[in-house]
């Protein structure tokens, strides 16, 4: 249920609790909204910063916050006046600043690997797939892109923020484009993989995301990097 609702707009924060020891803060529209994935930041590390007793963890999304709070030690009408000033202290300034670093990975355009998964999913999953057999084919038709070197062009082109870890396994990250023109949409294998070769890269949604180790999945695959655990 929403136990709180503060601000309008795309500075409107809802709250709404998870059981009894969790609450989920969701900030603005359902949306990829990158000046919201900021403001999330910027709570997260507002609320972290005050170490205050009774959290026991803070899980960030992409607008998201999900807390883990103990309620014999930290009342809900505390902790929501509590979010609810941080919140509109975050609002109220225009001049947020995070540390970054730029990384540079290569990638293995349609690599073999993925081919393999490809093959392994239309034998054992479903061989009519309209992701099937090629995963770049699907990405360009739907994307209403001339050929698939448009694909490749629009991919190595962008440069992509990480807006989040753990969509997957291993702290995964998911990454957008800064670049709208660049954002590639498409939707995720239904059903899901069986398998995936480790350091897969691929595209759901409007997020690449790079699997770290092998397993099941549904990103429609772009090619396969570095291993980075």
């Amino acid at each position: 249920p929403v136990v709180m609702t503060c601000g309008d707009a795309d500075k409107r924060l809802v709250a709404r609790l998870s059981g009894d020891t969790h609450l989920l803060l969701e900030a603005g529209e359902a949306e990829l909204d990158l000046v919201l994935r900021f403001r999330i930041h910027a709570l997260m590390q507002a609320l972290e910063g005050q170490a205050r007793e009774g959290i026991i963890d803070i899980t960030p999304g992409i607008r998201s916050l999900q807390l883990h709070f103990q309620p014999e030690t930290l009342a809900l009408e505390t902790l929501l006046a509590w979010v609810s000033g941080e919140w509109a202290t975050v609002c109220m300034s225009d001049d947020l600043q995070v540390p970054t670093r730029v990384v540079h990975l290569p990638l293995s355009w349609d690599d073999p690997a993925c081919r393999k998964a490809i093959d392994k999913y239309m034998t054992t999953v479903r061989p009519d797939a309209p992701w099937c057999p090629s995963n770049l084919e699907f990405i360009r038709r739907i994307n209403d892109l001339p050929d698939e070197q448009a694909v490749w062009n629009t991919v190595f082109d962008a440069s992509y923020l990480v807006m989040g870890l753990g969509d997957v396994y291993l702290g995964a990250p998911v990454a957008t484009p800064l670049d709208p023109r660049h954002r590639l949409v498409t939707t995720k294998y239904n059903p899901a993989r069986t398998w995936t070769a480790e350091n897969s890269v691929g595209i759901g949604g409007a997020y690449l995301c790079v699997y770290g180790m092998e397993g099941p999945g549904g990103y429609q695959f772009v090619g396969r990097t570095l291993q980075m655990w």
